[in-house]
């Protein structure tokens, strides 16, 4: 296993997670100046798979691995929506005003990437991300391979950073599963872990002794998020593997710069 893995990882937190944190509420304030256009039970998930409606392969499982910390109920819900109500023309492919405001989301997208990074330089950060993703074997990111990329040079180191944050989600998915754990018992630990108060316990972590009556994780519950964490990286690291230059890579996402919200 390489040693840059878990840096990679961090990274990838930083540049997607960030940009998301930005993206999101510019493409909110623009479905408002539109009068929302966008039914309430369907931006909690569809604006982080636009690209995939536009090419006609969105399909319910999607939704669930692309949102596996969302309760069952928005999930299940939004999925009944997009399959039985008239937002999908036959090929799956969006209309009307959900058309509308996916195109929305994509234009924002594209926006905030063309500030942020601009259009060129960062050749071995999109050439990484790419090598990474066509290596990964795992559920959500065969979903998204067959996805064409944007034209658009800033849009598509976009869509390649996330889509290789999506090699490392799966591989953490992986091991919190081979563990027996939810995406709700990785909340919980991870609210723990930042010292917040949880709303409530899950059963599954108390029984095995991870958290205490008052939410606070345990010895054992240390270890056991630590051993989840190793995990994650030595999954992480197979499709790492496919990458040219590792060292290379992690340099060229430390250069990118962090999004952040100039308006």
């Amino acid at each position: 296993m390489s040693s840059l893995t878990p840096e990679i990882g961090r990274e990838l937190d930083r540049l997607v997670v960030g940009f998301q944190a930005i993206a999101l509420p510019r493409w909110r304030a623009t479905m408002a100046e539109l009068g929302d256009p966008l039914p309430a039970y369907l931006a909690p998930v569809t604006g982080h798979l636009a690209e995939v409606f536009f090419e006609g392969r969105w399909r319910p499982e999607l939704t669930r691995l692309r949102h596996r910390y969302l309760d069952d109920f928005v999930i299940d819900g939004s999925n009944d929506k997009l399959a039985n109500e008239p937002w999908l023309d036959d090929d799956w492919k969006p209309v009307g005003v959900f058309r509308e405001a996916l195109l929305g989301n994509l234009r924002t997208r594209a926006e905030l990437a063309a500030e942020t990074w601009g259009t060129a330089g960062f050749g071995v950060a999109r050439d990484g991300a790419a090598q990474s993703f066509s290596a990964a074997t795992s559920p959500l990111c065969a979903l998204y391979q067959p996805v064409p990329l944007p034209s658009d040079r800033a849009q598509e180191l976009h869509h390649l950073l996330t889509y290789a944050r999506y090699v490392r989600t799966d591989a953490h998915a992986a091991a919190w599963e081979e563990s027996g754990l939810t995406g709700f018992d990785m909340v919980a630990l991870e609210e723990s872990e930042r010292g917040l108060e949880l709303k409530s316990l899950p059963p599954t972590l108390v029984e095995r002794g991870w958290l205490d009556d008052d939410g606070a994780m345990s010895p054992e519950g240390i270890a056991g998020r630590a051993a989840i964490e190793d995990r994650t990286n030595e999954l992480h690291s197979v499709p790492l593997g496919a990458v040219e230059d590792l060292d290379a890579f992690l340099d060229a996402l430390r250069a990118l710069a962090t999004p952040v919200e100039t308006r």
